[in-house]
């Protein structure tokens, strides 16, 4: 809610200087203006701070060519640098700004002998590890390269982050206490109610989780139900097409909810059939369902260890 209500204060404080005899629409003169207070709203929640926004969007867009570069500074430099019109020099300098930014340095001034003691320039990082937070084995690189990764729009990454209480750019996580609701992340966006919010986020989740799954981090099953069977109003048997990491030829899983009870006619393309893992993990999903409410259709993470 706030942050619309700044939306509000900067389109009534920017509309006195319209001038439509310029040719131009307001909303394509007030647009940058409603960017900026965005960006201004979001720096004002980080965990970090900066002297101005102009310092907090380059710092936002050098970290996103750094992200896109796979790490490479040399390239993230010599782009950014193409792209400002700046220098190389420039260039390194923010990078290094947002990149102790990120990684926050932590001063001390004195140590455990109780002596002044200098900092080197080496970074103290202050974020948490991805890997052992999220899932084990995982690389913080790839959780990091999918959440920024293109598939994943600003409100996706919203949703997740406040969700979650996290901060994917600082890597700071809060308590579950202060993870905002559907109710409030649906005032963050216009012509979203709660329960459209929380499609909303469920969409985020699915998304985050096929990237991981096409940079190599984590197998998925898909789910589709194709037919089911009753005997009266109750579900006696179900058919359902099932495929493994979001590429392939579908495979057939048929049930017997009496006797809770699947074999598989036919195996996905992309199925090891030597560990049955993937399989396992589809045959749960609907046996563990309520009766009155197997799944249409359902992505399901595979871990990655047991793969």
């Amino acid at each position: 809610m706030d942050l619309k209500l700044e939306c509000r204060e900067e389109v009534l404080r920017r509309f006195p200087d319209y001038d439509p005899n310029r040719g131009t629409t307001f909303i394509t003169f007030i647009h940058r203006f409603i960017i900026d207070t965005m960006l201004r709203f979001r720096m004002s929640e980080e965990f970090y701070s900066f002297d101005s926004l102009s310092e907090y969007k380059d710092a936002r867009r050098i970290m996103q060519l750094y992200t896109e570069c796979y790490g490479d500074s040399e390239k993230t430099i010599r782009l950014f640098a193409e792209q400002s019109g700046c220098s190389e020099k420039t260039a390194a300098e923010k990078l290094k700004a947002a990149w102790r930014q990120r990684n926050r340095l932590l001063p001390r001034k004195i140590n455990d002998e109780g002596e002044d003691w200098e900092q080197d320039d080496e970074l103290i990082p202050d974020y948490w590890d991805y890997a052992s937070i999220l899932w084990d084995g995982m690389e913080a690189e790839k959780v990091n390269q999918a959440f920024w990764g293109k598939s994943m729009s600003y409100r996706d990454q919203t949703l997740l982050e406040q969700r979650n209480a996290i901060c994917m750019t600082c890597g700071r996580v809060r308590s579950m206490s202060k993870r905002m609701s559907f109710d409030e992340l649906a005032t963050l966006f216009e012509g979203c109610g709660p329960s459209g919010a929380e499609r909303a986020y469920n969409r985020a989740v699915e998304k985050l989780l096929l990237e991981l799954v096409r940079l190599g981090q984590l197998h998925c099953v898909q789910i589709r139900q194709e037919s089911v069977q009753r005997i009266g109003k109750k579900i006696t048997a179900a058919v359902y097409a099932y495929q493994v990491d979001n590429d392939g030829e579908w495979g057939s899983i048929q049930f017997d909810l009496q006797e809770k009870t699947a074999w598989v006619e036919t195996f996905a393309e992309h199925d090891l059939r030597d560990t049955w893992t993937v399989t396992d993990a589809a045959i749960q999903a609907v046996l563990e369902s309520d009766n009155g409410k197997l799944p249409k259709k359902m992505l399901i993470p595979v871990d990655l260890e047991r793969y």
